[in-house]
């Protein structure tokens, strides 16, 4: 059950990373391999921090065996606040962020990694295996990869409604770590 709330949460993750480059695609319009590599490294940013957040998680696990699941409930919670708010205060902020500018670029990764840091930190609470994160690792490429070449191929970029949808499964997530504890 585990596996599958991670593999979800993955998927969320990767389609926070799908939309920054198919930004960044349609923005350019054409095929730039300096592009394609810079948002592979948002994808390896959001992997790494995922990664040690899984470690760390862990650790924190280890120490409050009995009430992991309240506290990885409460991540997810706190995490489904956070991107509902962000739906509603900083949609329009951040769509004036240009992903093409070096600067605008780090803001929008600093974004993905805060939320792969709550996922990781609460998937880690509920030890999950080692070998399950590169399955979320090989998520988070190709929502870069896939999202890229989406770009170059759409007329009109949609998704503003994307935060709310991952505010919603995050909280759904929450819920289901707590009634199956």
């Amino acid at each position: 059950m585990i596996f599958y709330l991670y593999i979800t949460a993955a998927v969320i993750l990767s389609a926070e990373i799908f939309l920054l480059s198919s930004v960044v695609s349609f923005l350019k319009q054409k095929v730039a391999i300096r592009e394609l590599l810079k948002l592979l490294l948002v994808a390896a940013i959001a992997s790494f921090v995922l990664f040690g957040a899984l470690f760390i998680g862990g650790l924190i696990g280890n120490f409050i065996p009995e009430l992991r699941n309240w506290y990885a409930a409460s991540l997810f919670f706190i995490l489904g606040l956070k991107l509902l708010y962000d739906a509603f205060k900083l949609a329009k902020t951040k769509r004036t962020i240009n992903p093409l500018d070096k600067h605008g670029l780090m803001i929008l990764t600093f974004f993905s990694a805060i939320n792969s840091m709550f996922v990781g930190i609460g998937f880690g609470m509920l030890s999950l295996p080692w070998i399950d994160f590169f399955w979320g690792v090989i998520l988070l490429f190709m929502g870069a990869i896939l999202g890229y070449f989406w770009g170059l191929k759409v007329k009109k970029l949609r998704g503003k409604h994307l935060e709310i949808v991952s505010s919603v499964l995050y909280l759904i997530i929450a819920i289901v770590i707590i009634t199956n504890s």
